[in-house]
């Protein structure tokens, strides 16, 4: 049974429901069930599972709309559970949820920043840039790089 205090501290519930074919739609409804039967910490993992099963990794390798509907569909989710939604699968129906709680904690904040962030430094250009940026070069006589303008981290 769920506490009132939960529902309370919800800024947002919406109900996701994606425009699918039959096809998918029936593939859809047996995700959520599994998400629904699974825990939290294990979501982000049925999701990209599901993704992977679908054997494409791109637009351009696919020509069946259908299945690129459904990646997006699985895509979407995954961003919004690494932004810190929350999901109430119920039967073969999904909501979403943003509490309160998850807005204002810094550290929290920094999880769901993080996911974007991580996904650039996989990019070449963004990658070639940061190695340009941190090798040292000579100015005024000195070695320098981007380094020297930020400062250490104690932990």
């Amino acid at each position: 049974m769920k506490s009132n205090a939960k529902k309370d501290s919800a800024v947002a519930v919406e109900k996701y429901t994606p425009n699918l074919s039959s096809e998918y739609m029936k593939k859809y409804k047996r995700f959520v069930s599994r998400l629904g039967q699974s825990l939290p910490i294990n979501r982000n993992q049925i999701i990209d599972d599901e993704i992977e099963q679908l054997g494409i990794s791109g637009i351009s390798e696919c020509e069946d709309v259908d299945k690129l509907k459904y990646m997006a569909c699985l895509s979407v989710l995954r961003d919004l559970s690494q932004q810190g939604w929350c999901f109430e699968a119920i039967d073969d129906q999904l909501k979403l949820r943003m509490d309160d709680d998850n807005l204002d904690d810094k550290a929290h904040i920094r999880y769901r920043l993080s996911t974007e962030r991580d996904a650039q430094f996989k990019v070449d250009s963004i990658k070639n840039f940061i190695l340009k940026m941190e090798t040292p070069r000579d100015f005024n006589g000195e070695s320098v790089s981007i380094r020297d303008l930020i400062g250490d981290i104690i932990i």
